[in-house]
């Protein structure tokens, strides 16, 4: 998401993000970095912890597919960190989690503390979502008590989404700019 990050930033942070038993090459275009892997493991393991964050942006790893090159350009949903605070202690499962995810938008993963429960004050869920403008600050939960649990939600990062075409990236008054670069390519001509 936004100005895209040297290749050479990338491939420094992810050596020292990812712990990998094999290898991984990476290669790049425009628009997307590729990664292939050696081991199907490490494939795995590095798919599910979600987005990562290099200098503060947003890389989303997904298994390539044949939709992803019609699809450039046209991010209609973004995984984004939720911090919940407030979360009642018999929705610290991966059923509650997953339900209080659900309440804004798809549920993709939970930090490493909120998994062990090594921090009990808030829980960190990865949440996919397609409207960052209406998710809520707080949400009433009825989980069979007297009264209905007050969640309390905090958004550290929310990406830029216009209101006119529902992309990320750009904001309604930049939406519809044309965002190619026109690169003069001199002949080559030998040194002398």
């Amino acid at each position: 998401m936004g100005k895209r990050l040297p290749y050479p930033t990338v491939k420094a942070a992810l050596a020292q993000q990812w712990n990998v038993k094999g290898s991984y090459d990476v290669v790049t275009d425009d628009d997307y970095f590729y990664f292939k892997f050696s081991n199907e493991e490490d494939k795995r393991n590095n798919m599910e912890k979600g987005p990562i964050f290099i200098a503060g942006r947003i890389f989303v790893v997904k298994p390539w597919q044949k939709s992803i090159e019609s699809q450039r350009k046209q991010i209609k949903s973004i995984p984004i960190w939720v911090t919940v605070y407030g979360m009642p202690k018999q929705l610290w499962t991966k059923e509650g989690l997953s339900f209080v995810g659900s309440l804004l938008g798809n549920p993709i993963c939970v930090d490493e503390a909120t998994t062990k429960k090594t921090r009990l004050t808030f829980t960190r869920i990865c949440v996919e979502v397609e409207n960052v403008a209406n998710l809520p600050s707080t949400k009433k939960v009825d989980i069979g008590e007297d009264e209905p649990v007050a969640i309390q939600f905090e958004y550290p990062w929310k990406p830029q989404q216009c209101s006119k075409c529902g992309e990320f990236g750009h904001t309604e008054k930049r939406c519809g700019e044309l965002k190619t670069v026109k690169i003069k390519r001199q002949p080559w001509q030998p040194k002398k």
